[in-house]
């Protein structure tokens, strides 16, 4: 496996363990938005 791959699926696997538990209470959701080609990673909460 290359090398950038698995360092982009750790960073992948650590963002989604990181995320707020989603809740439907409070409206508001968070997504995980990854661009794999410039390697930009970010935890977005939208609601």
């Amino acid at each position: 496996m290359d090398k950038t791959i698995k360092y982009q699926q750790v960073i992948i696997d650590y963002l989604e363990s990181v995320m707020p538990e989603q809740t439907k209470d409070d409206g508001v959701d968070y997504q995980l938005v990854c661009d794999t080609e410039r390697h930009h990673y970010q935890i977005q909460k939208v609601g």
